[in-house]
């Protein structure tokens, strides 16, 4: 349930849900930590940055939720977003 309701946010952009989000970052579920990665770069919110980069430090290089935070990342500094 928690999965979906994640992936909900990113996927209708709902910006009220990133700090629930951000804290999804630290779950002891790993697929829950991506999906909510993915959609914080959905939502594109760059006060999203700080929590998604703290993450990023806790995460193995190469592994599906460090490209997720990647892509997060990337996503939030794309050229059109707002700084």
């Amino acid at each position: 349930m928690r999965r979906l309701a994640i992936d909900a946010a990113g996927y209708l952009g709902l910006a009220d849900a990133r700090a629930r989000l951000e804290e999804a970052l630290s779950d002891k579920d790993a697929a829950l930590r991506v999906r909510a990665a993915v959609a914080l770069g959905r939502i594109g919110s760059p006060a999203a940055v700080t929590a998604l980069s703290a993450a990023r430090s806790r995460v193995q290089l190469g592994s599906a939720e460090r490209r997720a935070i990647d892509a997060a990342l990337a996503q939030l500094s794309a050229p059109g977003r707002d700084a």
